[in-house]
């Protein structure tokens, strides 16, 4: 009691012992749960409006001034949740100003029920009002049907001049005015209106007040009798009353508002996921599409929704696309073969050549009947061996599906292979070095490569050579080892 205190009824009760011996105690009411809640909505709440505040800070001055990149999952969230908060703000403010409407019309109803209850217990005492002398009688009536009504009550005259109070002390410290309030003058008396209900303040305390005219009670059919004075019934805590109350009505709403929202942000983030897995799945999916290897086409079990029509277009291309790795596969092959028809077609072309010149050389040697002409014989048939040899090599390599010939490298006198070349388009009306000019070192250059290889690298450079000379032009081909 004396240090932790006692919790007894909703409320928890602290002692204090005073110096000379007296025991104060303080008593407050304690936390529900649903108070708990709200101080934990109200930080949520503004805590969330903190951060929302920093975010559209940051847009605002950030460099960039580009919008924001998020992807389709975040931007669904986003509008899930947008909508979710907007309606349950939409509905909690109707909801309040419902609320706080049908409390308003109840304690006006409250407010109206105790002034004719109070109306009608003075109407039986009328006399009392014009008598002058009976002002400590009207007194104690006053205060009898204040405790009646549970009210405090102000009795004024016909002219609006305060009579009695059962709160003398209000009127006496002068925070209320002896005269009656010129607004209900004007309804009561100029309008002539039942009552009226209006807002006063005495100092700082804003407070609503009731008054009725007190007539004298009027025969069947006849008018109504003169106003023989007004009741003011002021509600002191009337203001207090209804904060307390929107401050309840405002509290629900809030801890309603948070579980509300979190359920719904939750629901919304598995919602988010179940609609966006198969697109992330596709996402996958199309990352890993290939034109070389096989791919795979997706199930989704839902086919009619517009996430399976995306998946059946997805299973389309991919048809397509092996349709084309096919197609594009057997043009690739039918180009390799024309390619390489192409190319074995160049390399037995260089070396018939120079074959045909040199045979056409030798025929001219043999018609002249040259005294050399068995030397010819002999060195031009080396060369023709040497030079069908080469072809041998391409129609085998041609047979095993293969672009070039297998490489035999030996060592081999580059000389000699580069003499036997030049002596193929070494000729020029019989002079052997009028067009074709060799020089070749006196020692001997000793390499290590295919000869096969070689001979077709120098008929290319020789042929070439001797075709780009222009039309009507001599050829002079320097042809040099060093």
């Amino acid at each position: 009691m004396y240090q932790v205190g006692l919790v007894l009824g909703g409320f928890h009760h602290l002692a204090v012992r005073g110096l000379d011996g007296r025991t104060v105690v303080v008593t407050t009411a304690t936390y529900s749960l649903s108070g708990w809640l709200s101080n934990f909505s109200f930080q949520l709440l503004l805590n969330a409006l903190l951060w929302l505040l920093v975010g559209a800070g940051y847009l605002l001055l950030r460099r960039d001034r580009r919008a924001v990149q998020v992807n389709f999952s975040t931007r669904i969230q986003l509008l899930l949740n947008v909508g979710i908060l907007l309606s349950l703000v939409v509905v909690s403010v109707a909801t309040a100003s419902q609320v706080i409407s049908g409390y308003r019309r109840d304690l006006h109803r409250t407010y109206e029920r105790r002034g004719h209850t109070a109306l009608e217990s003075l109407l039986r005492r009328r006399d009392l009002l014009a008598d002058t002398t009976a002002r400590p009688a009207l007194a104690g009536l006053v205060h009898n049907v204040a405790a009646l009504t549970e009210t405090d009550l102000n009795l004024y005259d016909a002219q609006g001049q305060l009579l009695v109070s059962s709160q003398p002390l209000i009127f006496e410290a002068g925070l209320l005015g002896p005269l009656l309030n010129p607004q209900a003058v004007v309804a009561l008396r100029e309008h002539g209106q039942g009552r009226t209900l209006l807002t006063e303040r005495a100092g700082s305390l804003s407070f609503s007040a009731l008054y009725l005219p007190i007539r004298v009670p009027s025969e069947r059919g006849a008018a109504a009798g003169p106003v023989l004075g007004y009741v003011g019934i002021p509600f002191f805590d009337s203001q207090k009353e209804l904060d307390n109350k929107l401050t309840e009505l405002f509290t629900t709403i809030l801890n309603i508002f948070t579980i509300m929202g979190m359920l719904f942000l939750v629901l919304a983030s598995v919602a988010t996921r179940q609609l966006t897995a198969p697109l992330k799945l596709l996402t996958e999916r199309l990352k890993r599409t290939t034109l070389t290897g096989q791919n795979e086409v997706l199930d989704y079990r839902s086919s009619d929704d517009e996430i399976g029509l995306l998946v059946r277009e997805y299973n389309t291309m991919l048809e397509k696309l092996d349709a084309s790795k096919r197609e594009l596969a057997a043009q690739e092959k039918e180009a390799a073969w024309r390619e390489m028809a192409r190319q074995v077609a160049h390399e037995i072309k260089n070396p018939l050549t120079p074959m045909k010149l040199s045979l056409q050389y030798l025929q001219k040697a043999i018609n002249e009947r040259r005294p050399n002409a068995e030397e010819l014989i002999g060195r031009i048939s080396q060369t023709l061996i040497t030079q069908i040899d080469v072809l041998s090599d391409i129609a085998t390599s041609f047979s095993t599906f293969t672009n070039l010939p297998t490489m035999r490298p030996e060592r081999l006198d580059v000389s000699a292979v580069l003499q036997h070349c030049t002596d193929l388009f070494r000729q020029q009306d019989g002079d052997e070095d009028g067009a074709l000019h060799l020089a070749l070192p006196a020692e001997e250059c000793t390499v290590f490569a295919d000869e096969s290889l070689l001979v077709r690298t120098f008929n290319n450079l020789l042929l070439n050579a001797k075709q780009a000379v222009p039309a009507g032009r001599p050829p002079r081909q320097e042809v040099a080892l060093r």
